[in-house]
C-alpha cells in the first residue's frame, strides 16, 4: 500500500504541471489574438482538453490526501465511532460510484477511440479521446487509492501515509 501511495503522490506532483501548460497556452493565445490580432484555432480548445484530463487524473490524489469535500458541521457533531462507521460507509459508496465510472467510462471510450472522434472545431483534434479515456483511468487510479484507504480504514490506520502527507495536506485538528 505504501508503493501505492508514493505511486499516487509521484503522479499527483507530476502532473500537477499540466495546469502550468495551460497557463503557458492560454498566455500564448491571448497574446496572439491581442496583440498580435492573430488568434490560434487551437488554444482555447486544448487548454480546456488539458484541464479536464487534469481535472480527471487528480482525483486519486485529492482523495489521498483528504482534499475532497466533507460536510463537517454534521461530521464533526459525531462521536468518534459514529465517525468511524461514517468514514467505512463514505469509502464503500465511493468505491461503488468509482467502479460505475469505470463502467460506463469504457462505455464511452471504447467508440470514441475505435473512430478516433475529433471535436469538430477548426482545429478538429482528437482531444474527445483522450478525455474519454482519462474517465476510466482518472477512475481507476482514484478506485485503487479508495480501496487502500477503505483498508487502512479497517485497520485502525485512518489518514495518509506520514511519507506522502505534508503540513499543508493535513486536514486542521
Amino acid at each position: 500500500m505504501k508503493l501505492f501511495d508514493r505511486a499516487i503522490a509521484a503522479f499527483s506532483d507530476t502532473i500537477a504541471w499540466i495546469y502550468f501548460a495551460i497557463f503557458l497556452i492560454t498566455t500564448y493565445d491571448v497574446a496572439a489574438r491581442y496583440i498580435f490580432h492573430a488568434p490560434t484555432v487551437w488554444g482555447a480548445d486544448l487548454a480546456i482538453a488539458l484541464a479536464g484530463v487534469h481535472y480527471m487524473l487528480s482525483g486519486a490524489g485529492a482523495l489521498q490526501r483528504g482534499d475532497h469535500v466533507r460536510i463537517d458541521v454534521i461530521y464533526n457533531l459525531l462521536p468518534a465511532r459514529a465517525r468511524a462507521y461514517s468514514d467505512v460507509a463514505s469509502d464503500l459508496i465511493i468505491i461503488a460510484v468509482l467502479v460505475a465510472l469505470i463502467w460506463f467510462g469504457i462505455i464511452q471510450a471504447v467508440p470514441s477511440v475505435q473512430d478516433f472522434e475529433t471535436t469538430g472545431t477548426a482545429w478538429n483534434a482528437p482531444t474527445p479521446v483522450i478525455m474519454k479515456l482519462a474517465i476510466p483511468i482518472g477512475a481507476a487510479l482514484m478506485l485503487g487509492q479508495a480501496v487502500v484507504l477503505l483498508v487502512r480504514r479497517l485497520r485502525g490506520q485512518a489518514g495518509p501515509p506520514a511519507e506522502t502527507a505534508d503540513a499543508s495536506s493535513r486536514p486542521l485538528d
